[in-house]
């Protein structure tokens, strides 16, 4: 093992890591904060992380980063921390290159609708959507994640891109250090910074090039919730249908998305109105343009008084360096 992955394996006190509720298991929702008070504009350099951009940007595991030893794991925890490798033995792939409409066909054998919520319509439109959502991912330029959202009336841009004061500091602060290496400016215009941002993910191979279908590459659940608590878990524990080996969706940290964009309506909006929200959890098993493989997992609900789906939340699951966006 080279000097930087060791220093990675022995200092961990700067990671924030924030347990979550998980089927019997644990996963975790991870930023990696400086090791200082982080303000809403950072020097790359002198930052405080216990790493260098260059070991960061070179997709280290991140066990590694947590500085764990996988000999000193359980069998569930090394099966977490290695599951990638599972996936590129039994998921199926297909080319982003192909219409939405047929990639949406390939994935409606993997919707889990125990209870019958969506008609096979609606099912297919829930499924389009989320195609083009990773065809937008997938391009050179932001261009048609753009048009996405502008073209959704239940999104819109966020205000600002300001970290919260409570944090002073963010996942788009975090990929302005280690990633771009300059300073982040707030007062940049929101898609200015979109279309700076987007150039890194190209150019270190965060946009996607295929997405995974079939048994072992993707997974929609359909359930109906009472309280939008329910979503901070990691989901699929209320449904009857969901797989026997939910260990095979299970990794061992997923990131939240650096966020553009926020839905005009919540799903809080819905229950608090309707008493209940239909909502569809996903996990997609998506290759990277270098070949990486990671689940991206976004959250959907359907907005009864517009029949539109509204996205709630989009990460990542797996482990290594991926980080997406919102």
């Amino acid at each position: 093992m080279s000097t930087p992955s060791r220093r990675i394996l022995t200092i961990t006190a700067s990671l924030l890591i924030v347990l979550v509720a998980a089927i019997g298991s644990r996963a975790v929702y991870r930023m990696l904060a400086p090791a200082r008070t982080a303000s809403t504009s950072v020097s790359p350099s002198g930052t405080g992380y216990p790493f260098t951009p260059e070991e960061f940007r070179s997709n280290i595991r991140d066990w590694e980063i947590d500085g764990l030893d996988l000999d000193a794991l359980t069998e569930k925890e090394r099966r977490w921390s290695t599951v990638d490798s599972e996936w590129e033995e039994q998921a199926s792939f297909m080319s982003l290159d192909e219409p939405a409409g047929v990639i949406a066909e390939a994935w409606l054998p993997s919707v889990h609708d125990a209870h019958d919520l969506l008609s096979p319509h609606e099912q297919r439109e829930i499924l389009n959507l989320i195609a083009e959502h990773a065809k937008a991912r997938s391009m050179p330029t932001p261009q048609q994640y753009i048009e996405l959202i502008e073209s959704d009336p239940n999104s819109r841009w966020k205000p600002d891109l300001a970290p919260l004061p409570k944090y002073g500091w963010s996942q788009l602060t975090l990929f302005y250090d280690l990633f771009i290496e300059k300073p982040f400016d707030v007062s940049q215009p929101v898609q200015d910074t979109l279309r700076e941002v987007w150039a890194s993910l190209a150019q270190y191979d965060h946009l996607y090039s295929e997405v995974g279908y079939g048994t072992y590459g993707a997974l929609f659940q359909v359930s109906r919730i009472r309280s939008a608590a329910l979503l901070r878990t990691s989901g699929f524990s209320d449904d009857p249908d969901a797989p026997e080996d939910i260990g095979y969706w299970t990794t061992a940290g997923s990131r939240s998305p650096m966020k553009f964009s926020q839905p005009t309506k919540t799903v809080e909006d819905v229950i608090e109105t309707h008493e209940s929200a239909v909502v569809l959890r996903t996990r997609i098993i998506v290759r990277l343009q270098d070949g990486r493989l990671s689940i991206w997992d976004p959250i959907w609900f359907l907005d009864p008084d517009t029949g539109r789906w509204v996205t709630h939340r989009m990460g990542s699951r797996g482990n290594n360096t991926f980080i997406t966006i919102m």
